[in-house]
């Protein structure tokens, strides 16, 4: 039987909830053949049409708030398969982005902390100069 076959990615956060927009591209496997270029819409992505082979999805740009995740996701469509073949389903998990300190928020308290050493030293030497 000669057929086509369908994959679908679901791309998921780390507690297992759909989340938005990423931009895969599709390679033979083996062969690193680019295949082509694809967008989700509301977090899946559904490829169809795809010949007998083994293939890789590899993240090319993650969802807005979290980390690139360019681990590929293999998958295969089987040379024959009795009956009606079922879309592959997949899923990509990607985590946010951590929160970062603003830039300069460090030197800032760490300058605070001198002046206030540097002050309070200042006042230790003239109180002992005043007692001789």
């Amino acid at each position: 039987i000669n057929y086509q076959g369908s994959v679908k990615l679901t791309k998921v956060d780390t507690k297992g909830d759909t989340i938005g927009e990423a931009v895969f591209s599709l390679f033979a496997a083996g062969s690193n053949e680019f295949l082509g270029s694809y967008r989700t819409e509301n977090g899946i992505l559904a490829i169809k049409n795809l010949k007998p082979g083994a293939y890789e999805l590899i993240e090319m740009e993650a969802p807005e708030g979290y980390l690139l995740n360019q681990t590929p996701v293999s998958f295969e469509i089987p040379e024959s398969y009795e009956g009606a073949f079922q879309t592959l389903t997949l899923e990509k998990e990607n985590s946010k982005k951590g929160i970062l300190p603003k830039t300069g928020q460090g030197l800032l308290v760490m300058t605070a902390s001198a002046v206030l050493v540097a002050g309070r030293s200042l006042l230790l030497l003239i109180g002992h100069k005043r007692k001789d």
